[in-house]
């Protein structure tokens, strides 16, 4: 995504100055202003004058603006680049010049004029201290997902900062080609660290079971309301940042959220139980992500009990199901082979089994 900035965002130079430099003035004129020698303008006209000389179609007033260019001053480069009226014209070109220098890209990173191709530019090559500074600006990656593509091959971005942006897209429902949208352990864990959404006690502050055993029917089911009430007011990306981090009330709810990047979000949330996992595997109700997300985990399926209620949970894939057959005993083979809530491959297997183990 090399490329200059958009049509559309021009060079402002005033009139008299472009009758000077631009492609119908005479070639001297344009060589003199090309080596700096504009009369009477500021800095900031001259610089955007050596922007528009270095596309002149002859080859020595090129060089000689972008000899030009290179030279002016880091602290006037500094200074141009803060201001906000500076065309992306010019913040482009600083950044294509100055690509080694940290300070010089993090000047126009922070300009918000800057135009998406300076920041895929910089986002490709620029060192692991200004990739902080770039991944922290969630609404270019937000407007331009693509962009992730040019930090994936800068080889000096840190894993952590490429969990951060997949994770965070992945949040906002944008998802690149060939990415799985479920949320990874990683990214998670990046979007956990960054996260600054505030919430309430009710949703985060876990529960101890002594505190729910005192609560009468009445007042336990106005506690699970109130979270769902709350948790249906949100959005898709502030429901995954409670899966991440909510209680065990919050997690109940949404594992069965229709969204399955929220639900599988709950599995990712370091507070969740064994316990909790063995429920959401029995549940017919969640998304088969969220049960191939369970599969997957070699810790969780260690238990009997999740190899058991995977296979006797219709929304587990077929051929999950068939894999996990082998483990099961020989009354619970009994039992799913007769069972007709299952997949009927599923039973047949089952059914084969017993008979082999009789």
């Amino acid at each position: 995504m090399d490329q200059e900035p958009r049509a559309q965002q021009r060079l402002v130079i005033p009139r008299r100055i472009f009758d000077l430099i631009g492609p119908q003035s005479p070639r001297e004129k344009r060589l003199f202003a090309a080596r700096g020698l504009l009369p009477d303008v500021d800095m900031g006209v001259l610089v955007a004058s050596l922007c528009l000389l270095q596309q002149d179609r002859d080859d020595e007033v090129r060089g000689e603006a972008e000899k030009s260019f290179a030279s002016i001053p880091l602290e006037l480069i500094r200074t141009i680049s803060r201001d906000p009226s500076t065309s992306s014209v010019v913040l482009h070109h600083f950044a294509k010049v100055h690509l080694q220098n940290d300070e010089v890209l993090e000047t126009v990173l922070l300009n918000q004029t800057i135009d998406v191709s300076t920041f895929a530019l910089i986002a490709e090559h620029c060192s692991e201290r200004v990739g902080q500074l770039v991944v922290s600006n969630n609404r270019m990656f937000l407007q331009n997902p693509s962009l992730l593509v040019n930090l994936k091959n800068n080889p000096r971005i840190l894993r952590s900062s490429i969990d951060y942006v997949v994770g965070f897209l992945k949040v906002n429902g944008l998802v690149l080609k060939g990415e799985d949208p479920v949320l990874t352990k990683e990214e998670a864990a990046q979007l956990l660290a960054q996260d600054q959404t505030e919430f309430q006690e009710e949703l985060v502050e876990e529960v101890a079971d002594a505190s729910l055993d005192a609560l009468d029917e009445g007042e336990y089911h106005e506690l699970k309301r109130n979270v769902s009430t709350q948790i249906s007011m949100m959005t898709p990306a502030q429901r995954v940042k409670l899966a991440l981090r909510g209680n065990a009330f919050a997690r109940n709810v949404l594992i069965t959220d229709a969204s399955f990047i929220v639900a599988t979000a709950v599995l990712q949330n370091p507070r969740v139980t064994l316990s909790e996992v063995v429920r959401y595997s029995r549940m017919k109700n969640v998304n088969e992500k969220v049960l191939r997300l369970i599969a997957g985990n070699k810790e969780w399926m260690k238990g009997y009990a999740i190899r058991l209620n995977l296979v006797s949970n219709p929304k587990t894939p077929a051929y999950l199901a068939i894999k996990f057959l082998k483990f099961m005993r020989v009354q619970d083979l009994r039992t799913l082979s007769r069972d007709r809530n299952i997949p009927a491959q599923v039973s047949k297997v089952a059914k084969q089994l017993f008979k082999a183990r009789q």
